[in-house]
């Protein structure tokens, strides 16, 4: 019996189909229309793969009518956990898993007897159940000690708050709510599924109070930051008036040097005037010193 399986996310899918592959199905992934021409008749699984579309399931359910359809699900809070998680368009994937939810229960209700419709995390999970399913509801055995590389129902976390703002996204949608639901309708209970979500509301907002202290805190360092940045200002604007000031002192300083040296020279010059002033003044003593004798000799 052939086995076609899709649904999503893909890295359930790939995981479901590698513990296919091992059971020695030969395994052939299929993302688009223009793949399904080279699928080969020795395939016996199908694997639908990111590119998950309604025309493509149409076509491989139509074509092979006696094939069996495996199709996996997870709810919307793990496509919205993931996208706040690793910081996607949360739009765009919810989009995507919205397409491919549909696209899925199209299948189902048009294909019900030989279609199969899982909820991935607990497939994952429950791998002994999952087995049993297979066997008898595709004729496959699947190794006894079946073990899937990654068990976990949930993308990996260093926060719980994705997890509640996902919760509170998708039970905000009345939309969501009513795909999710009529999935769970339709599908093969396994066992209890396993939480979605593995922290508390409580974690949750102990998580929000430290980020908001956080908050605080770089809203306080942002503050010391300004005021340093502004003090900083301050002490450039001072520093350059004072080299301002200094470029002036030193202008002045040299006016006045110009005109110390100025004076000096007017005053060593006024000096010489006065030796010279006082070297004529003692010649004309002189002279009339030597008048005087004359007229004197004259007289006599």
């Amino acid at each position: 019996m052939k086995v076609i399986i899709g649904g999503t996310p893909e890295s359930h899918i790939l995981q479901v189909a590698d513990a296919f592959g091992k059971s020695g199905l030969t395994v052939r992934v299929v993302t688009s229309l223009q793949d399904l021409d080279d699928v080969p008749s020795e395939a016996g699984m199908i694997s639908i793969g990111e590119a998950f579309a309604a025309d493509v399931l149409d076509r491989l359910t139509g074509e092979l009518d006696d094939s069996a359809v495996l199709l996996l699900y997870s709810r919307p809070e793990y496509v919205l956990q993931h996208a706040i998680t690793y910081n996607e368009d949360i739009e765009v994937q919810i989009g995507a898993w919205e397409q491919t939810a549909r696209a899925m229960l199209k299948s189902f209700k048009k294909h019900r007897a030989r279609t199969v419709l899982v909820h991935g995390p607990t497939a994952l999970t429950l791998p002994e159940e999952f087995a049993a399913l297979c066997r008898d509801r595709l004729e496959i055995d699947l190794p006894g000690d079946l073990v899937f590389a990654q068990s976990a129902a949930a993308p990996e976390l260093s926060s719980p708050l994705p997890e509640t703002v996902a919760a509170q996204w998708a039970a905000a949608s009345h939309e969501l709510r009513e795909i999710s639901g009529e999935l769970e309708a339709c599908a093969v209970p396994l066992g209890d599924a396993p939480p979605e979500f593995l922290s508390s509301a409580r974690e949750a907002a102990r998580e929000y109070q430290v980020l908001n202290e956080r908050i605080l805190e770089l809203e306080q360092a942002k503050s010391t930051l300004e005021n340093l940045q502004q003090d900083n200002r301050l002490l450039k604007d001072a520093e350059a008036e004072n080299n301002l000031l200094l470029l002036q002192l030193h202008q002045v300083q040299e006016e006045l040097e110009s005109y110390y040296l100025e004076a000096t020279n007017r005053k060593e010059q006024l000096a010489e005037k006065n030796r010279e002033l006082e070297k004529r003044q003692q010649e004309n003593d002189a002279l009339l010193a030597k008048l005087h004798t004359a007229e004197t000799s004259l007289a006599e």
